[in-house]
């Protein structure tokens, strides 16, 4: 376990060139022990890392060096149970201690909880796919530890709740310009050592160190007789991280070396303190992902209340440690629902006069305008998906329902008013009304959670929510008074009122009784509906292309696509979300979220065969197991005679025969049947291109009797999984196109 007592300082090796051997050789000699570098970063001389230890007589074992994955290399999330667990993390990581000769990786840490797909468009960040993969490598001896960098509290407290190995580190941005106390110490609660990039408020926009000509940092260098950048490493150190800044500059890899014995006057610290912006460098790097609001590292340390068996409320905190788990055993074990009050105030004054305005009525219970219609309520206004798709509801929701969640159900409303302001008194609405001879699940395991979020303060005499404390406990149904339930409408002597503050989130067990009370006002209260829904349950809502407009949907998160049921209407159907999704943001992949072609080695080979050609260029072939033996030629307009197959028209019907295997696996997933007269027409060119000679493979797939979004479905997800796209992905083109219907 590192800590700034065994490694007070680091070197950082995100150099435009890498690191020089030079450089690494008077780190070396200067004391540093720590380096840090990633996968995104040139490897430099750090290919010689194993050379220059040997050439300064140091152990491998008295030098840390950390790598992080970048979010290119992350492998990819698995659809199915029972897909093979990607095993690409664990290759390169191999691939890497190798080609450095380093033995093993110190710590192995994830550079930013996001990630993209293999195209480079943004890709759900799951950590419950990927923790358990270097956990596995911790395992196997490859990696010492593993940790993360850029995580805010609410992806740490997702983290702490499912790994097995807590991570051991947290890199984040932490200088005088840019920090969080609250990070480092709910950090230093969980034994998780803060490591601080950019210790100098330098990103990649900004090229000047506008915090090394800072009055309060030049006037303390002088009173030190110091540098600046020595003071400002100082500071850090006395914070109790571990600065990692870089330079290639002999002079200055020196001054970093020595900061770490510079002490500062407490006065003096507080000092720095006070020039803390929460200018993050890197606060944009989440706008791609759509992900900005998950990455900010200034997360309030937002409140939960619930009831507790003696009647009264108790209230537990975000950046408490056990957070998470009282939430989760108030809404299972406990009353059935929590309060999360105010945390949507803001958000709800920014996104009403967009409802008020458009669709929301002004009296009756339900809106309704759902999926169902034309126009979905996504396109009210942009703040709708930040409702719905807020952090800290999901870190909670996914932690009851897990990761691969859905919305089930989403709609504002207003209470009524006189004359028509009758109880709707205690009712259940969930999935299990569509499936009536369905028994309940047991309270622990919940299927449903709803979210009713108040727009309006919900107060005694305006319409507040009804709830039967611990009802979700006795698995009853509603209407069906013969198995023993409440039926629905009379209020139950037991049922108390929700009475919360305008912005807050009310969060309830899908089988909890509720309702809304009388408005006695002369005002709808309005309000707002999010139910969740397991995985195992159907969706009630569908959103597609046809209700989901471009506008909002460019605003996604994967996070948000996958909720959605990954962007499918039915089970089968065409994903046409995402596949719109990824048309609306193709002109805007950064230049370093597109994956770099790397080679590919095979550990483990399953199958091969031998093929001998002879007799040149329009000679024979045959294979070691006999069963092919045919003459071979190449195209006259190359010169050959045009008699026999060439090796093009070989490759063509090879990579067919392995489309179509992988048509009928996709078929299979799909509950589809293959239709028999499934036929492939493949065109092999050779020709030129900017960069020399190419080749190009065209191939027209035919499946008469699927409808078009099915069959192209089948198309994507068969190309995903055929040994030969994946193979010559990136290195020739390769087109994919689905025959007209006849």
């Amino acid at each position: 376990m590192i800590n700034n007592n065994t490694f007070p300082i680091g070197l950082g090796l995100g150099l435009k060139d890498g690191i020089s051997y030079p450089s690494l050789d008077h780190a070396l000699k200067s004391g540093i022990r720590f380096f840090d570098t990633s996968t995104y970063y040139p490897v430099g001389a750090l290919s010689q890392f194993a050379d220059c230890l040997i050439d300064n007589h140091i152990n491998r074992s008295d030098v840390h060096l950390c790598v992080k994955l970048w979010v290119t290399s992350l492998g990819k999330n698995r659809q199915f149970d029972y897909d093979a667990v990607d095993r690409s993390i664990d290759d390169n990581i191999k691939a890497y201690i190798e080609d450095l000769k380093i033995g093993f990786i110190d710590s192995l840490v994830i550079h930013w909880p996001v990630k993209t797909d293999d195209e480079g468009y943004p890709e759900e960040f799951i950590i419950e796919e990927i923790w358990p993969r270097l956990e596995l490598l911790v395992a196997s001896g490859l990696v010492k530890s593993i940790g993360v960098s850029n995580f805010n509290i609410i992806e740490l407290q997702r983290l702490l709740h499912i790994a097995k190995i807590k991570p051991f580190c947290n890199q984040v941005e932490y200088n005088p310009f840019a920090f969080n106390p609250e990070l480092k110490n709910f950090c230093a609660k969980n034994n998780i050592q803060i490591v601080a990039h950019s210790p100098f408020n330098f990103g990649w926009k900004e090229s000047r160190l506008a915090i090394l000509e800072h009055s309060c940092i030049t006037d303390l260098a002088k009173k030190y007789q110091k540098t600046p950048a020595q003071v400002v490493l100082a500071w850090g150190c006395a914070h109790g991280v571990i600065p990692i800044p870089g330079s290639t500059k002999l002079e200055h890899i020196a001054e970093i070396a020595n900061a770490p014995s510079i002490v500062l006057d407490a006065s003096d610290v507080r000092a720095i303190d006070q020039l803390n912006q929460q200018a993050y460098c890197y606060a944009e790097f989440g706008q791609y992902f759509r992900e900005s609001r998950y990455l900010r590292q200034d997360v309030p340390n937002i409140e939960a209340r619930f009831l507790t068996p003696d009647g009264s409320f108790k209230t537990t905190h975000l950046y408490d440690t056990n957070f998470l788990a009282e939430v989760k055993f108030a809404l299972t074990e406990g009353a059935g629902f929590v309060i999360l009050p105010e945390l949507f105030k803001d958000l709800a004054d920014r996104l009403l006069p967009s409802l008020d305005a458009g669709k929301m009525q002004k009296l009756g219970r339900w809106d309704g305008f759902g999926a169902h219609t034309k126009d979905s309520i996504f396109n009210t206004a942009p703040e709708t998906i930040e409702l719905v798709d807020h952090p800290i509801v999901s870190l909670i929701v996914q932690a009851l329902l897990g990761w691969d969640c859905k919305i089930d159900n989403l709609a504002a409303s207003t209470s009524r008013v006189a004359p028509d302001n009758y109880a709707l008194g205690p009712h259940q609405d969930s999935p299990f009304e569509q499936n009536p001879g369905c028994p309940l699940p047991p309270a622990e395991y919940p299927l449903v959670i709803q979210t009713i979020i108040a727009f309006d303060a919900f107060t005694e005499t305006n319409g507040p929510l009804y709830v039967v404390p611990h009802s979700h406990k006795k698995r009853q149904r509603v209407n069906l008074p013969w198995g023993g339930n409440t039926p629905k409408g009379p209020i139950p002597n037991d049922a108390i009122k929700v009475v919360v503050p305008k912005g807050s989130a009310i969060l309830a067990i899908g089988h909890i009784w509720h309702g809304a009370a009388s408005n006695t006002t002369d005002r709808p209260r309005r309000g707002f509906l999010v139910e969740y829904v397991s995985s195992i349950c159907e969706p009630r809502e569908r959103f597609t292309t046809e209700n989901i407009h471009d506008d909002a949907l460019k605003n996604f998160s994967r996070r948000l696509l996958r909720m959605l049921s990954n962007g499918k209407r039915f089970f089968y159907d065409q994903p046409s979300l995402l596949m719109r999704y990824k048309e609306l943001l193709k002109d805007e992949i950064p230049s370093h979220l597109k994956p770099k072609q790397t080679s590919t080695k095979l550990d483990n080979i399953i199958y091969s065969t031998l093929v001998r050609t002879t007799g040149g260029a329009s000679g024979y072939s045959s294979s070691d197991d006999g069963m092919l033996n045919i003459k071979l030629s190449v195209p006259k307009v190359m010169g050959g005679q045009g008699e026999a197959s060439n090796p093009e028209q070989l490759f063509a019907s090879s990579y067919s025969a392995s489309f179509f295997r992988s048509l009928e696996m996709a078929a299979s997933q799909k509950l589809v049947e293959l239709p028999a007269t499934t036929s492939i027409e493949a065109k092999v060119s050779l020709g030129t291109s900017p960069q020399g000679i190419a080749i190009a493979v065209n191939l027209l797939i035919s499946l008469p009797g699927l409808a078009n979004l099915l069959a192209q479905e089948l198309i994507d997800a068969a190309n995903k999984i055929c040994p030969y796209s994946n193979a010559l992905k990136g290195n020739i083109q390769i087109e994919l196109s689905l025959a007209e219907a006849a």
